[in-house]
């Protein structure tokens, strides 16, 4: 903020991370991966928030908006209880019971603008914009909503659809069970491949001699073909990471991850971290998985087997 601006004149930004990994993001900007991220780190104030136990993920938002607890808002989870009835119905964003602070500051004459506080309803009549769920990972809006009404449909015309898409949402079809699947194959192999490589590495194992060990134990034939080819680029004094991206077959983040591990000379330590952030993936994805099943009797005989 400019020095000379008045404390009544300032501008004030808010930026809030969703479905963010904390360490990851620190590392990067320490690294110099994400040097925006550094300076505003540096220059700024921060805090970090998490979900209460038992609580969905996404009820922070709501209390982190409205200042409240889940007791005042109302927002527990994406699905709620009818009291006094077995019906779990989604639960919609203008359910959230209290006004977010960005309506306060309109309603004391400061002009504000929002864009993409996930799990919050639009606020109307408000002395700025608001959009939602134009680039949020799991939006409760089917399409991006705002105020004024004609400013979602000015932002797609100018900048497209949302770049993330519905990433969190299940196609409930047969390709959409085969997508899923696919991924978490390769997010179970991936796992299984950091952790046993970092566990090699970490005892004293040669790169070379580990990756030779690991491709016995990758469980799918294009993965362990391609590590035929990893293991002699790296023999030829290449890096790791860059064969590993060359295939195509595992995750960008993992083989990003796995990149800087090598250049910053902890490469053990990235493993450990890749595999820790897989299986929680992969943990993720076998509870979606369960979801389908539960919700689509046409696909509950193809999951018989996915526990």
């Amino acid at each position: 903020m400019p020095g000379s601006m008045s404390a009544a004149g300032r501008r004030v930004v808010v930026v809030t991370l969703d479905a963010c990994d904390r360490d990851l993001v620190l590392d990067w900007a320490r690294a110099g991966e994400l040097p925006e991220f550094a300076a505003l780190l540096g220059q700024s104030a921060r805090a970090f928030m998490c979900a209460p136990r038992a609580f969905y993920v996404g009820g922070v938002w709501p209390s982190f908006a409205t200042a409240t607890s889940a007791a005042t808002h109302g927002f527990v989870a994406f699905r709620q209880l009818v009291p006094g009835t077995y019906r779990e119905p989604l639960c919609p964003a203008e359910s959230m019971s209290g006004d977010p602070f960005w309506e306060h500051l309109a309603r004391a004459g400061r002009r504000v603008a929002v864009v993409d506080v996930p799990r919050i309803r639009v606020s109307r009549d408000l002395n700025g914009i608001h959009l939602a769920d134009w680039g949020n990972h799991d939006p409760v809006h089917p399409l991006p909503v705002s105020w004024p009404p004609p400013l979602a449909a000015e932002i797609e015309r100018r900048y497209g659809r949302s770049p993330v898409g519905d990433c969190d949402l299940v196609d409930h079809s047969a390709r959409g069970l085969s997508h899923l699947c696919d991924a978490l194959a390769a997010r179970i192999e991936t796992m299984r491949m950091t952790y046993t490589l970092g566990m090699l590495l970490n005892n004293g194992v040669p790169l070379v001699s580990a990756l030779a060990v690991v491709k016995g134990t990758l469980g799918n034939a294009a993965m362990e073909q391609a590590f035929e080819h990893i293991e002699k680029q790296v023999r030829e004094g290449k890096t790791f990471a860059g064969p590993l991206g060359d295939t195509e077959l595992f995750p960008t983040l993992a083989t990003h991850l796995i990149r800087i591990g090598e250049e910053s000379g902890r490469l053990e330590e990235m493993l450990f971290r890749v595999a820790d952030v897989y299986e929680r993936e992969v943990h993720h994805g076998i509870q979606r998985l369960k979801q389908v099943k539960a919700a689509d009797p046409v696909l509950r005989a193809a999951l018989e087997g996915v526990s």
